[in-house]
């Protein structure tokens, strides 16, 4: 067996950063930094840091000589970030674009992992050459900047915006699948919005497609790609995996609120990685049952897959 490639998850005990690593680390060697949270991938060096000692992370990824950096690490959420924005600042603009200036330096390929809140969500379906960018979402705001200065200050960097990334995660940080996923197993109520649509994608799915990325001829400049999945509301979501649990459906009510829609195009991805393509409902339901079972087959589920 060859040299397995180096990659640097910064942002390692993230929901995606967590994911990307327990299924890549087979194929690669992994190494990356956690913050808030602490925790143990088998086969990974994770290095643990803070906010307050932020400057060490260069000299961590030198060490490393990493191939590949993928900059995971990100506060997504509103109040902390409207409350902090020195930290949410520091956090999902000035790190990332530090990483990718650094990635040029090491001479390694450099991946930000974005999301579909930087649009207004009038429209959905969106592009990666649209410029329906929102004006008032704080955190859709600080990644679209981290995104226009990594195109200024670097000659080369793969953005990928993503959709609502579902998975199972960690006794730190709860995600919203497991809020949703608890609300069926305990047979409680739950309100969920039918204005609301999103590309919904598991995180097998985005395993897969960034192991895509990093097996095929890597872009020579800045690219996006969107990477979406399974376009619906929420509503119809929560009350697919309801169903699919044997809870009564009737228990999901509706959720009265604004419409917006930020569901992605992903055809720029799946043409340039025909190996690639985004989840449908039942394949995303399928994989998130697999995550939960990991040792058993999901056939038993294939009928009830189809009939949703």
């Amino acid at each position: 067996m060859g040299v397995r490639p180096r990659i640097f998850i910064n942002g390692i005990s993230g929901l995606l950063g967590f994911h990307l690593a327990w299924h890549l680390r087979h194929k690669y060697l992994i190494s990356g930094t956690c913050y808030r949270n602490q925790v143990s991938i088998p086969d990974c060096q994770i290095f643990p840091i803070t906010l307050k000692s932020v400057d060490v992370l260069e000299a961590l990824v030198r060490v490393q000589r990493p191939d590949f950096i993928i900059g995971a690490v990100g506060m997504s959420d509103r109040k902390e970030v409207e409350a902090q924005p020195k930290v949410s600042d520091m956090i999902n603009i000035m790190m990332p674009v530090s990483m990718a200036v650094l990635a040029g330096r090491l001479k390694a390929k450099y991946i930000a992992l974005g999301c579909s809140e930087v649009f207004d969500g009038d429209k959905g379906n969106y592009a990666e050459d649209s410029t329906d960018f929102t004006l008032t979402d704080s955190v859709g705001k600080q990644k679209i900047a981290a995104h226009s200065y990594i195109r200024a200050q670097t000659m080369e960097s793969t953005m990928l915006r993503i959709g609502r990334v579902l998975g199972v995660g960690h006794h730190y940080r709860p995600s919203f699948f497991d809020r949703i996923r608890s609300g069926a197993t305990a047979k409680t109520p739950y309100e969920a919005s039918k204005r609301k649509s999103r590309s919904y994608i598991s995180t097998r799915s985005l395993a897969a497609a960034i192991e895509q990325l990093l097996l095929g001829e890597f872009p020579s400049k800045h690219r996006s790609f969107h990477v979406g999945g399974a376009n619906m509301d929420e509503f119809s979501l929560v009350q697919a995996w309801y169903k699919l649990m044997g809870t009564d459906t009737k228990l999901v009510t509706e959720l009265q609120d604004s419409k917006r829609d930020l569901s992605l195009n992903s055809k720029l991805m799946e043409t340039s990685f025909p190996l690639w393509k985004p989840e449908n409902k039942a394949e995303l339901l399928g994989n998130l049952i697999t995550d939960l079972s990991p040792a058993l087959s999901t056939k038993r589920w294939q009928k009830a897959l189809l009939e949703l």
